[in-house]
């Protein structure tokens, strides 16, 4: 089965990035290369996820950084549908790919949901073939060579570090690399701005921040969040409140629990019963007072929240619990911290639970 369709549909290309790096500039004169460099990199990043099938927020970001990995190579950024199934095929866990990668290729292509999944059940059967005959190859190999390795020739641990710390100086070249995206000092080349691009891409740390390590991020169980929320009625586990809530989370380094701890906190995860419940769910954090106060979208408010976090982390003696020095300017009430550690350490436990 051939998609030709989808290798003639490009998700992103060097066009792109330079009406994107044109319109940065537009937008934000005054932010300095390096802001715009991040700017640049970050749409690059929205565009190729917005176009992936619904998988979890962690397994897009393994395939979009495959994505780009794969192109580190060229001189060009060109990713076409047809890319996003070969990466599928590569790095997405084979139950994943069987429930979320056939529905996305039926509203790509013009073939019916059972020859879909007939293909993609039979990519797998290769995929896991090729890797058995891999391994077996590799195991042989490596018996091979280490039979016939005199004993003096073995490299020392010593000399593995060694080589462990070349490798890692080697592939972290590209996160030391200045992005200088001025007019006056980038040529206006193709393979510039998508060199630019890639630079920035490959620079993709989570910011630090001075909350506790296990109050910042890390990959949750994201059905069992889901399914928890659609047990309290809650319209954050829908899109886009949910995958949003997640990705500022990763994006400023903060526990997801944490941040929807607090919009439990503030609105009880906004049921759908409310009869404003779309606007509750605009702001549920209460940024700005309150959701009737500033009534904005979940991206915005979320960005404000986590931002707000950070910002009142700082400073924090070693005695005093992160959310009760977080209470202090977030909320008035003075007990609000209580509530948002008992949902927060209630959240662990669902999404813990077998």
């Amino acid at each position: 089965m051939i998609f030709e369709e989808l290798i003639k549909e490009e998700v992103i290309n060097q066009d792109h990035i330079i009406q994107l790096k044109n319109s940065i500039n537009v937008k934000y004169p005054h932010d300095t290369p390096k802001q715009k460099a991040r700017i640049l990199a970050k749409e690059v990043f929205n565009i190729i996820e917005n176009a992936l099938p619904n998988y979890s927020n962690e397994t897009k970001k393994s395939v979009r950084h495959f994505l780009l990995q794969q192109n580190l190579v060229s001189h060009t950024l060109t990713i076409t549908l047809n890319d996003i199934v070969d990466a599928s095929f590569q790095v997405v866990e084979d139950n994943e790919v069987l429930k979320e990668l056939p529905l996305w290729l039926e509203t790509k292509s013009d073939f019916d949901l059972d020859d879909i999944e007939q293909f993609v059940s039979a990519q797998l059967e290769i995929r896991s073939n090729e890797r058995e005959v891999a391994a077996s190859a590799t195991s042989n190999a490596l018996t091979q060579t280490v039979q016939a390795m005199p004993k003096e020739e073995f490299p020392s641990v010593k000399n593995s570090y060694v080589i462990a710390a070349i490798i890692c100086f080697l592939i972290a070249i590209p996160l030391l690399q200045t992005i200088d995206m001025q007019d006056s000092e980038v040529p206006q080349t193709i393979s510039t701005e998508v060199t630019e691009v890639k630079n920035v891409v490959e620079e993709e740390v989570r910011l630090n921040n001075a909350l506790p390590n296990k109050l910042q991020y890390q990959p949750i169980n994201e059905d069992k969040l889901r399914a928890f929320l659609d047990g309290r009625d809650s319209l954050l586990g829908e899109e886009p409140y949910f995958s949003t809530i997640i990705a500022v989370a990763d994006e400023f380094n903060i526990h997801p629990l944490l941040l929807f701890a607090i919009t439990g906190q503030e609105q009880a995860f906004v049921p759908k019963s409310h009869e404003r419940a779309a606007e509750i769910a605009n702001n549920p954090f209460n940024v700005f007072h309150s959701w009737q106060d500033f009534n904005t979208n979940i991206k915005e408010s979320t960005e404000i929240a986590a931002r707000t976090i950070v910002n009142l982390s700082e400073d924090r003696p070693a005695d005093v619990d992160p959310i009760k020095w977080i209470n202090r300017k977030y909320a008035e009430d003075p007990n609000w911290w209580i509530g948002v550690s008992s949902i927060y350490e209630m959240l662990e436990r669902k999404v813990k639970e077998g």
